[in-house]
């Protein structure tokens, strides 16, 4: 059974105690990439089979109730498919194993009691060094699936606050997270795992007072490294087999976001990535090291980092490729909240890195697309002349760009060949750096716009646009991906303009589908998820990662309602291989008003039934 209600709004818990750190001077549109003021604290699931209580000066031989609460959170073991364990307001120390499994629709459940005030989970590393060879981390699944860790603090667990270990399914929503090498690390055979709603933040100094060299080079001053203390390289890292959603979560002061290793093709694909906002990153935002396999990264506000958006220098995992970089803003401030600790080596302040030396080296070059379309920036320029790559494609990208020459692939032009490579680079607005005669020369830009964009507040990092900016109407349509849009044509940059109401909202890509890479093998099979609704006209329209068979779907299995009240379904169908439409009795169906009921799941063309785990829609359970 699926239940599903709309609108699902990611926030984390309420405010606690938390160190102190600057605030952004970037001004972002209200919602937009950011924590909501006033945080709501995120329900614990109601349906759960039996709760269970841990508290600091609890005792493992008691019941577990609340009266008489369990003392250690690796008591998490005992529990069954559905189960939640809260804990009770406190510090509780020391390492959290567990091998334990939910069901899917039926994951155990972590959870501070009081959803006011974390609890907090410290590893007790505290002060030490990477020359000690401790391992403090916090939580560590080893075999687990369907797992949900919510509403928790965790501090001093290093290297790694979360370690997986051939686990899945697993979801970490509205967790702090502070300092660790990185958030998460999964290995093994792990795939499917949702992080929403979290706070990681790293060590201040990273910005304040460690020098860009000082972090990445520990040969330096081997008995402390910053980065085993708390200047973090990822979000989610390591060599698990994909399907993540990394969503509306809020990185600061660390040395990378997310940083991207692989072995081989299948490791770390069919990944999302939005909503998040990053900032105060002293190396690139998003490090892809040897390739990627189809990630969408869309809708994330990003300020103040080395390399604004991503590096790509080292494609030298065979096909890969399929990236998709939209609606993304970027604002770099030369002004405010600059790097104080000097050495910062990538001062160019560009959006992009590529490939910088050996271009001959065919290894090192995309074997698939890089889409970067629609995203709107502020900063220096959009790569460094001496950089490059293959086979990207740059279309309706709206630029403030404060070097001479913003568009700049100069300096190796003589190695390179634009038809051959398969660059396209058209559609774009620069201001007021200008494109480099390199691009025009090969045909590229012959339909860009050196002008200035007019921007709503861009130096400030608002980049909705005028009802005045020559942006409107001026992108073009792009097959495959652009899902609608007001006017003649797209505009360019982030923000579609509605002139009839002097709003913006930001432009879609394409629903996001999970991919078989070359070789034919995931490593899993994908159980369908909704990845994407949407309500017009009373219809209500849910895209899946993964073809439905259609004998699965029907209108008897469907039931919706509307504030309480049931409505009638006149018509199902599977419009597209991972599109369900629902067609109601009710013109006027919105999407804050609606949910859905499905009973029986449909089941995808490789026969796993669908699940609701990371589904954008919340859970719905009846009175």
């Amino acid at each position: 059974m699926l239940r599903i209600s709309l609108p699902l709004i990611w926030l984390i818990g309420a405010a606690g105690s938390e160190p102190e750190t600057r605030s952004s001077e970037a001004r972002w549109p209200e919602g937009f990439g950011q924590e909501k003021s006033g945080d709501r604290p995120i329900a614990v699931p109601s349906a759960a089979a039996a709760t269970y209580y841990v508290a600091p000066p609890g005792n493992d031989a008691n019941p577990g109730t609340r009266a008489e609460p369990w003392k250690t959170v690796s008591s998490v073991n005992r529990l069954k498919p559905g189960d939640t364990l809260y804990l009770l307001p406190g510090t509780y120390e020391g390492q959290i194993s567990s091998t334990v499994s939910g069901l899917p629709e039926k994951p155990i459940t972590l959870a501070s009691a009081d959803e006011k005030a974390h609890s907090v989970i410290d590893g007790q590393g505290s002060g030490q060094t990477a020359a000690d060879g401790k391992k403090q981390d916090g939580f560590y699944l080893n075999g687990a699936s369907w797992i949900t860790v919510q509403n928790l603090t965790l501090k001093n667990c290093f290297p790694n606050p979360f370690v997986l270990r051939d686990s899945s399914y697993v979801t970490l929503r509205g967790c702090r997270i502070y300092a660790g090498t990185n958030a998460v690390s999964w290995e093994g055979k792990s795939h499917h795992v949702l992080i929403e709603g979290c706070r990681w933040e790293g060590d201040p100094r990273l910005w304040t007072e460690w020098t860009w060299g000082y972090m990445h080079h520990p040969n330096e001053k081997p008995e402390f490294h910053p980065q085993y203390y708390g200047a973090g390289h990822s979000i989610l890292i390591g060599f698990g087999l994909g399907s993540a959603v990394i969503r509306n979560n809020h990185i600061r002061y660390a040395f990378d976001a997310q940083r991207v290793l692989v072995k081989e093709i299948r490791q770390n694909a069919n990944v999302e990535y939005y909503g998040n906002r990053i900032e105060f990153c002293r190396d690139n935002l998003f490090d892809f090291e040897g390739g990627v396999f189809n990630w969408h990264i869309y809708h994330n506000v990003l300020y103040q980092a080395g390399i604004l958006m991503f590096s790509y220098d080292n494609g030298r995992i065979p096909d890969d490729g399929d990236i998709y970089f939209y609606g993304n803003v970027g604002h770099w401030s030369a002004e405010k909240d600059q790097p104080t600790g000097g050495g910062y080596s990538l001062g160019q302040r560009a959006i992009y890195k590529f490939v910088s030396w050996l271009p001959h080296k065919q290894e090192l070059w995309l074997d698939k697309p890089l889409h970067a379309y629609h995203n709107s920036w502020h900063a220096g320029q959009i790569t460094d002349p001496r950089r490059y790559q293959k086979r990207v494609r740059h279309l309706n990208n709206a630029c403030l760009l404060d070097r001479e020459f913003g568009f700049r692939p100069r300096e190796y032009a003589r190695l390179w060949d634009a038809k051959r490579d398969e660059l396209v680079f058209d559609y774009d607005v620069s201001y007021p750096g200008k494109f480099d005669s390199w691009l025009t020369e090969n045909g590229l830009e012959s339909h860009g716009i050196q002008q200035d964009p007019l921007f709503a507040e861009g130096s400030k990092g608002d980049f909705r646009l005028k009802r005045e900016s020559p942006c409107i109407d001026a992108g073009t349509v792009i097959p495959g991906f652009t899902q609608r849009y007001l006017g003649k044509a797209p505009d360019i940059g982030a923000w579609e303009f509605d002139p009839a109401t002097g709003s913006s909202r930001l432009v879609e890509g394409p629903p996001f589908q999970v991919k078989v890479p070359p070789g034919g093998d995931l490593g899993y099979e994908e159980k369908p998820r909704i990845t994407r609704h949407r309500v017009s006209a009373g219809k209500l329209s849910l895209s899946f990662s993964w073809p439905l068979d259609p004998a699965s779907v029907s209108r008897e299995a469907v039931r919706l309602k509307n504030r309480g009240r049931t409505l009638g379904v006149r018509d199902v169908a599977l419009t597209s291989p991972t599109e369900i439409v629902i067609t109601t009795d009710e013109p006027t169906l919105k999407a804050e008003d609606v949910a859905v009921r499905f009973d029986p799941l449909p089941r995808g063309t490789n026969g796993q039934t669908a699940t609701s785990w990371a589904s954008p829609l919340s859970d719905w359970t009846e009175p």
